[in-house]
């Protein structure tokens, strides 16, 4: 008995028990050609090999989640020309070999996974996104976070796009910031898309792209279920007014953990900037803003030493429900983030699953240095209009975040943004400009390092949008 880890391929015929009511011996002799000619050495040539086959399907296991995916396509561009039809899962885990047959959870999802999804189509799960090769992110479209039958922990679930389909940013959007909340906000994007792909544009650059980062606006008409919340602005308490950028940053960063849970509605920062100033009645500005709950709070930074304090509102009721005070150094600043977050869910919504409350907490990088680098990037864009010297300004201060740490996704997105922002601003020739290409590279590769990064995703749209491709 060995214990590995492993891709593992389950596979399901569509409908095998009827074709065989119909014409038994037929079927048979079919998928026995199948088989031979189409499975067996398309798994083979992919370095696999198969465990065990049952009537209706068959489990097979990988050294490699890309030699698996490849096999899948394969397989499945195969099936297009036969009369069988074949729905495929995909999952990397431990599993344990005995006996040459395989046992475990790795196996047990890839099943689930199998089940889910449609005919013809192959699913994986986010291991395998993560584990895929750097290069072929372009490939995985997310459908969600999944229940499955027998498995306690939400599947992070994804389709793989096959040749021939369309390639569409807002489908890859993480599950959170689509649905019926996001109605209003898409449509908005779509004008805006568009207006920046002509040479009309009625706001200024920077008013667009800045509607980007973390959450979609709501739509109020909603009927959606879900509570919703809104994070007011955090005030900055430092003495210094260029401290302000560090409140900002914290303000945005707990509304896109929040909103990474997709029990809740989180309203968009923009919309809570808009409302921000005009009073101090929260009942009133979470009227305005049409939400349930509304959190405020403060940052003072002061050398290494850092003061966060929150607060969380019932707008019906105008009671502080809970309010909470972190004395830290500074570089536990991620830690207080994601103490506040997982707080607030608790008191929200206390029965969400705990790998939705695990993804809350996600750290987004540890070297303190790049994430202020970030803060101030994104200060530095957002208040600068279409200032070209302003972007260049935060493109540099993003560079510096990413020597620090090539692995920091929100880093990468921003760059990705500076690019993309500097070719809308050119003329004639910009769907072929070098920057469009680099930018476009640079969110791919964000959305690698972190699949649930909506301002990855956004940034490509709007790339896309610049060479023409509105699909």
């Amino acid at each position: 008995m060995e214990r590995k880890l492993a891709a593992i391929m389950a596979a399901d015929i569509v409908g095998y028990s009827l074709l065989m009511a119909e014409n038994e011996a037929s079927t048979y002799a079919k998928l026995r050609a199948v088989f031979d000619d189409l499975i067996d050495p398309t798994i083979a040539r992919h370095g696999g090999r198969i465990v065990k086959t049952a009537g209706d399907g068959f489990l097979a296991m990988f050294p490699s989640v890309n030699e698996a995916v490849d096999a899948a396509l394969a397989i499945q561009e195969g099936f297009d020309k036969s009369q069988f039809e074949l729905r495929i899962g995909i999952n990397l885990g431990d599993v344990i070999e005995d006996d040459g047959d395989v046992y475990g959870d790795g196996v047990n999802v890839a099943a689930r996974l199998e089940a889910m999804c449609d005919p013809g189509q192959i699913f994986v799960s986010g291991a395998v996104v993560m584990a895929a090769d750097r290069n072929s992110a372009d490939r995985f479209v997310r459908i969600g976070r999944r229940r499955a039958k027998n498995i306690p922990e939400l599947l992070n679930v994804y389709r793989v796009r096959r040749a021939g389909s369309a390639w569409s940013p807002w489908r890859q959007l993480p599950q959170v910031l689509r649905g019926t909340a996001a109605r209003w906000s898409y449509g908005a994007a779509a004008i805006a898309l568009i207006l920046i792909g002509t040479q009309i544009q009625p706001l200024p650059l920077a008013a667009m792209v800045s509607r980007i980062p973390g959450v979609l606006s709501m739509d109020q008409s909603s009927a959606d279920p879900r509570p919703s919340v809104a994070v007011m602005p955090f005030a900055a308490m430092s003495g210094s007014g260029e401290q302000s950028y560090f409140a900002d940053g914290l303000t945005e960063d707990v509304t896109t953990a929040l909103a990474r849970n997709s029990e809740l509605q989180v309203i968009a920062r923009d919309s809570t900037y808009a409302v921000h100033g005009q009073g101090t009645d929260v009942r009133k500005l979470g009227a305005k803003l049409g939400v349930d709950y509304v959190v405020e709070g403060s940052a003072r930074r002061e050398g290494d030493q850092l003061r966060v304090s929150a607060q969380l509102i019932d707008v019906k009721t105008g009671a502080h429900l809970w309010s909470r005070s972190f004395d830290r150094q500074v570089a536990d600043v991620f830690t207080v983030q994601s103490e506040l977050t997982t707080e607030i869910v608790a008191q929200i919504a206390p029965y969400i699953g705990r790998s939705e409350a695990a993804a809350a907490a996600e750290r987004p990088t540890d070297n303190l240095q790049a994430y202020d680098l970030v803060l101030q990037a994104r200060n530095r864009y957002r208040h600068g209009g279409d200032d070209p010297q302003d972007i260049l300004e935060a493109r540099g201060l993003y560079q510096r975040a990413l020597e620090m740490d090539p692995s920091y996704a929100a880093a990468r997105a921003g760059l990705a943004l500076t690019f993309i922002a500097s070719v809308a601003q050119s003329g004639d020739g910009r769907e072929n400009a070098p920057e469009l290409h680099l930018g476009l590279s640079e969110a791919r590769q964000a959305v690698r390092l972190d699949p649930n990064l909506g301002l990855g995703y956004q940034v490509i749209s709007f790339g896309l949008a610049l060479q023409g491709d509105y699909s």
